[in-house]
This record gives structure tokens, sequence and C-alpha cells, in this order.
């Protein structure tokens, strides 16, 4: 869901001459962002980029800088990073810094979320703190929307939880595989209802609180 509405706001951006994927790990959007601008650029950090198989083409260093001239990109990608800075901050200012004026930051940052990459793991953000946190930082926003609600949470949950409880009959594959079929009905009904509009709305409004995450399109001020 976070994906597909992150994928969808590359319709908004008027500036696809270069973008930076700050924080690529694996370079998931590669391929997307390279047919998207006419340059790409990945960037990622030296100590958790050891444990990905693709290595970026510049490195951040520890105060959160790539080491390119000011106004150099287009837009920047930053796309579930937030959470593994620990001065937030530190990072928008690079951000902000390599953006071309008028340029365009797209992102996604989770709420829910087990802790992962660890030991860097530092931030969960509520939609009041992002927005300050962009605002403060000279951004625009131009969206900053909520991804998922408690149901669907719920229904991951449901799925997470009673998936430690099959793991005794992985060695009976036919038995194996009907039960993680139906652990994961929760999740698939919730996947195909919210796609209706109303239901959409309806959660969204009731049960919003408690989202997935979040997916923001950012213009830098000047």
């Amino acid at each position: 869901m976070k994906s597909n509405l992150f994928i969808k706001y590359f319709e908004l951006i008027d500036k696809r001459a270069s973008v930076l994927d700050y924080g690529s790990g694996d370079g998931p959007y590669k391929n997307m962002l390279k047919a998207y601008f006419k340059e790409y650029t990945s960037a990622d950090y030296q100590v958790t980029n050891q444990h990905h198989s693709i290595r970026p083409d510049i490195f951040i260093d520890d105060n959160q800088q790539v080491n390119v001239d000011d106004q150099t990109f287009t837009c920047v990608v930053i796309s579930e990073v937030l959470e593994h800075i620990y001065k937030p901050h530190n990072a928008l200012n690079e951000i902000k810094r390599v953006l071309v004026p008028g340029g365009y930051v797209i992102g996604t940052v989770p709420f829910f979320m087990w802790e992962h990459e660890k030991p860097y793991d530092f931030h969960r953000y509520t939609y009041f703190g992002l927005k300050r946190m962009f605002k403060d930082n000279g951004f625009e926003i131009i969206k900053l929307d909520y991804v998922g609600d408690t149901i669907g949470v719920s229904a991951y949950c449901f799925s997470k939880v009673f998936s430690v409880f099959i793991k005794p009959f992985r060695k009976i594959k036919p038995l194996h595989f009907v039960l993680k079929l139906i652990i994961r009905i929760p999740s698939l009904i919730y996947y195909y209802v919210v796609k209706i509009q109303f239901v959409k709305s309806f959660l969204k409004k009731y049960f919003g609180e408690y989202p997935f995450g979040f997916v923001f399109v950012l213009k830098k001020l000047d």
C-alpha cells in the first residue's frame, strides 16, 4: 500500500533531470527512478550498506552528508530511511543543500514497524512530528498522507503472531502451505476491501490513528 502511493506521487514531479536515492540500500526503486529521471545517483551509509548486496555510487558520512556540490539534484528520494537517522534534521539540511530551488523530496516512513537494521533503528514518527520537522527545515509540504489503519495493522499482526505457531509444521509442506494461506486470510480480505473508496474513507476516519506509516512529497522553498 505504501509503495503504491509512493510510486503514484512521482506523477506530481515536474523536474525530471536528476535524482538522488538517499539511503538506497539494495536499490528497490532503482529501475523505476532511472525511467523517470535522466540521471540517477545512489547514496547509502557505509556501515549499514555492508548488509546489502548492492554498493552505492557515493557513501553518506556520519554527519549525513554526501560529497556532491550544492543544488545538484532536482529530486531526492528517501524511502524508509529517516527512522534510521539519529539526527534527522542533519539529513534534511543536507537534502535541502543538494536540491535545486523548487526541487522535490519524495519519501516514506513507518509508524507500525518492528525493530530492524539493528542497532540503527532510532525513531517512529507521527503525522504532527513530520509536519513540524519538514517545515522547520525549509520545505513546503505538498503531500503528507497516512497509509493504512488500525484494522490493517491488526490483520497483519494476526498473520505475524500465528505464523510462529505453524513453524513446527514446516516439514509437512502441504499442511504448512494450507496453514499459511489460512492465517493470511484477514490480510487478504483487508487488502481487497480497502480498495473500495467508502470503506477506505471510513477506516481512515475512525481507525486512521494507527497507520502502517506515511508517504510525503516536499518542495524546497528557496
